[in-house]
């Protein structure tokens, strides 16, 4: 328990602190409209691009284990894109921001370092896939369905398209694989000013989400932010047991690294999509806020099944 509340804490006085600032100082949308370019174009690519060109490239050959997890996410998003547009009826605009609350978690600032924390060098591996390959995936599907719903909206697909190839968040992805796999090494002076922005991208979206709760009314919270939080924090978790389980012959600390990340809350950057396509942001604020919270109980709930060797690593152990 002490490792998710020394984890989360941290995040939570960041919101709490923009939350603050949103309510004594009156920053409306307008005055947060340079933070979002920092954490946007500059700040949140360089940590992308930063963790993805760290990975283990010569070692990134476990195909099962990444199609296991990444397919796990992709679940747990059309489930909620299926919720969101079939139940709640919300364009497709928002609910592929709703999806990515509920497949996309803190896998990179709580996640890496939980994983290290628990099972050192042998957890980094597993968790830099993950990292890798989930941003892959739903920072490819939420620009991919604005896409969609612009030209349906008679935007037209060619002008929709740009946002998905100049998309700095996929950019910093595609970059930072190339710089793994050729081990590219960034001049010092490249490389400081890469860790500069990554270590702001935290602080900043935190702040901002902060920010934004802070001049939200309670009324505009709707049924769909808990919900979200349960899928994320449960449903997702869950998924990517079974999934791992069916597939089979992983190693134990990899099963359970994976259903770690996959238990995380909704990741900030989640917001910085919401701002980026204007859809949902208020909403997305809230459930990364909501799911933050609930998480201390359910990750440390989890860790005490980890640490009594409880979860089935097996397919037959479901059964018994």
């Amino acid at each position: 328990m002490d490792n998710i509340i020394g984890l989360a804490l941290p995040l939570l006085i960041l919101i709490a602190l923009g939350f603050a600032a949103g309510r004594l100082v009156g920053a409306g949308r307008g005055g947060l409209a340079w933070l979002n370019i920092l954490v946007v174009y500059f700040a949140l690519p360089a940590l992308i691009f930063r963790m993805v060109a760290a990975a283990p490239f010569d070692r990134l050959a476990n195909g099962a284990f990444v199609l296991g997890t990444t397919l796990s996410s992709y679940i747990v998003f059309m489930l909620m894109f299926v919720v969101a547009t079939v139940v709640g009826q919300y364009p497709v605009r928002i609910a592929a921001i709703q999806s990515c609350g509920a497949a996309y978690g803190n896998i990179g600032y709580i996640g890496l370092p939980l994983a290290l924390a628990l099972f050192g060098e042998e957890g980094a591996l597993p968790a830099a896939l993950i990292i890798c390959f989930d941003s892959l995936l739903n920072l490819t599907l939420v620009p991919l369905l604005q896409v969609f719903a612009n030209a349906r909206d008679g935007g037209g697909a060619g002008r929709g398209a740009w946002p998905v190839l100049a998309n700095p968040l996929i950019l910093a992805l595609v970059l930072g694989g190339l710089a793994a796999y050729y081990q590219v090494e960034l001049p010092t002076v490249a490389r400081q000013t890469v860790d500069y922005l990554a270590d702001a991208a935290t602080p900043a979206a935190l702040f901002a989400i902060g920010v934004t709760i802070g001049g939200q009314r309670l009324e505009q919270v709707g049924w769909e932010v808990p919900v979200i939080a349960i899928c994320k924090l449960i449903a997702h978790p869950v998924i990517v047991l079974l999934v791992l389980l069916a597939i089979g012959g992983f190693d134990p600390v990899w099963i359970t690294v994976a259903v770690l990340l996959a238990s995380l809350p909704t990741a900030a950057s989640v917001f910085v999509l919401a701002n980026q396509f204007e859809a949902y942001v208020e909403g997305i604020s809230s459930v990364i806020l909501v799911s933050t919270l609930l998480s201390v109980a359910t990750v440390s709930a989890l860790l005490v099944l980890i640490d009594q060797d409880a979860l089935p690593m097996t397919a037959a152990a479901l059964f018994r």
